[in-house]
């Protein structure tokens, strides 16, 4: 997560931290005179990496609207709706191995519906990150899954883990693909 225009106005919040289509949580609280006043503004990505699977859209199909990727195991769906930075990338530009920051929503099946699509490839990026439900989850081997991709925490002293981390739970994870 990052926390972004703590003590900031609203417009320097957005002009120098958030784009269009990125997923946020807001804070905040009401007034005695019932304006409602935001006291934290929260991004977090829901996947960051590479592209490691690009559905083609179906050539017989020429109202193609949506197409799928997959970032970490994650299915992306990307459409009209999607907001690309650059500008220049986008919907047909997307390709293997491109180094995309996700931001959208779970759809009932884990896949997600991605609203902003960033290519961040020339930064040279080695820590990934992604968020989702645990399953699978094994202890002994000290590893789980989120939708496609195996997690191994096996490097993380136990006493850093969530004291309710069980299968079902939301986590972030952060770390390098090997």
């Amino acid at each position: 997560d990052r926390e972004v225009g703590q003590g900031l106005s609203l417009r320097e919040v957005v002009e120098g931290n958030l784009r269009i289509g990125m997923v946020v949580s807001v804070e905040g609280r009401r007034l005695k005179d019932g304006r409602i006043v935001a006291d934290r503004v929260i991004y977090s990505a829901n996947v960051v990496g590479p592209v490691t699977s690009v559905i083609p859209p179906d050539p017989l199909d020429p109202d193609v609207t949506e197409r799928d990727i997959e970032v970490l195991g994650q299915n992306v769906v990307v459409n009209f709706v999607t907001k690309f930075n650059p500008d220049t990338y986008g919907f047909d530009k997307i390709a293997l191995n491109d180094v995309v920051i996700v931001s959208g929503y779970r759809d009932f099946d884990g896949s997600i519906r991605a609203t902003f699509v960033e290519d961040i490839s020339d930064l040279n990026i080695v820590e990934f990150e992604v968020t989702g439900i645990v399953e699978f989850l094994d202890p002994i081997r000290r590893k789980f899954k989120i939708n496609e991709l195996t997690v191994d925490y096996s490097r993380i002293d136990p006493n850093d883990l969530p004291i309710d981390f069980m299968n079902g739970s939301f986590v972030e994870v952060e770390g390098e693909i090997n």
